[in-house]
């Protein structure tokens, strides 16, 4: 949910929304009607893991079921079309879509890899210009972002590796958590519900 009004530090209304949203599962948000937040009408909207969609006017360096992203550097990260990346007059722009350690944490090396990686990707970019990140980052940093934080310590998403990667990767940038930013003490302002046993509904 985007909030009404935000003011920044020195006073001055919020110019910008930007929405990002794994569209996995689309029409069941659909269905449950949960899209409210388009009427928000943010000026970005960043969407990941969309199969198979094709777009004009947007350079295409590599192709996968999972979008359309630009070179990591890393030929290992490259093929699955995880990362775009919009630059604007002011900032950059990243959306990705990272690796999920996965049940039984079988890919979780491989996670530990690509984040060192990605950090080192997105280092380069914010040397350049102010650097904003956001996708399905297949982490939650912090126990406030979820329901039952103990029971989930050995899941995917919720380790302590890929917790402290995602610390490494926020003070190498550097980059703030804009959800522990903007609501560090806010109750039931989860960043992750899973689709197991129905815990959306």
């Amino acid at each position: 949910r985007l909030p009404d009004q935000k003011t920044s530090p020195s006073g001055k209304s919020a110019t910008l929304r930007l929405c990002s949203w794994n569209v996995d599962g689309l029409q069941t948000w659909i269905k449950k009607k949960c899209l409210d937040w388009v009427k928000k009408k943010p000026q970005i909207s960043c969407a990941s893991k969309r199969p198979n969609v094709q777009r004009t006017n947007y350079q295409l360096n590599f192709k996968s079921c999972l979008g359309y992203p630009i070179s990591t550097g890393e030929e290992e990260h490259d093929q699955e079309g995880r990362v775009i990346v919009a630059e604007d007059d002011a900032f950059v722009l990243v959306t990705a879509y990272v690796p999920n350690a996965g049940g039984g944490l079988v890919h979780l090396k491989y996670r530990q890899h690509w984040d060192k990686a990605f950090c080192k990707f997105l280092k380069g970019l914010a040397s350049c210009k102010p650097l904003v990140l956001c996708g399905d980052l297949n982490v939650a940093h912090e126990e406030i972002a979820l329901r039952n934080p103990k029971g989930n310590k050995k899941n995917a998403g919720f380790t302590p590796q890929e917790q402290q990667g995602f610390g490494k990767l926020l003070q190498a940038v550097p980059l703030s958590d804009s959800s522990q930013h903007l609501y560090p003490n806010t109750a039931y302002a989860y960043t992750f519900w899973t689709y197991m046993m129905n815990a959306q509904s």
